[in-house]
């Protein structure tokens, strides 16, 4: 009976130490996407991924000023040859973004980026898919789909290499 209770708390505490490192995994499956750019292009996610690219994604609003702060260091950031790719969505109609493609086109248009890959989630299925709630949130994508916690706010461009080099 003694070595019964023995093995079964042997067991019991291998299961425990089984389950928390399980719970305690920060990545998780990114959901896989397919999203039109500003020009309609389609883009998957899925393919980034099987390119063997990391991804550094950041859901963004009009209406959000710290947002539009992190414009300058998107532009230089996607402008710039990675060895990742970077891509943001923006979600019309959703969130208290513009109403539309248009009328966000018509806002963003005249600030001059012209680096920034923007995908569209017309109804916002993605940002919810990826529980965003609140902007600007950043995730950070591996090779195999698996993603980091959501990071709120702007990073510098280094913090985001930095992060990137870590996936």
């Amino acid at each position: 009976m003694r070595r019964f209770l023995s093995q079964n708390k042997a067991f019991m505490i291998i299961l425990f130490f089984t389950i928390f490192l399980a719970a305690c995994s920060d990545s998780e499956t990114a959901p896989p996407f397919e999203l039109p750019d500003l020009d309609g292009n389609m883009v998957s996610l899925e393919e980034i991924a099987d390119s063997g690219e990391k991804v550094y994604l950041k859901f963004w609003t009009s209406w959000c000023n710290v947002c539009i702060d992190g414009l300058d260091d998107l532009e230089e950031l996607a402008s710039e040859e990675q060895d990742f790719t970077v891509l943001t969505i923006i979600h019309p109609g959703y969130a208290g973004e513009k109403s539309s493609l248009d009328k966000f086109l018509e806002w963003y248009e005249p600030l001059g980026y012209e680096n920034i890959p923007i995908l569209v989630d017309e109804d916002g299925k993605w940002t919810s898919q990826f529980e965003v709630m609140a902007y600007p949130t950043a995730v950070y994508i591996d090779e195999e789909l698996n993603m980091s916690d959501h990071v709120l706010g702007n990073q510098t461009i280094e913090e985001i290499k930095e992060t990137i080099d870590e996936l």
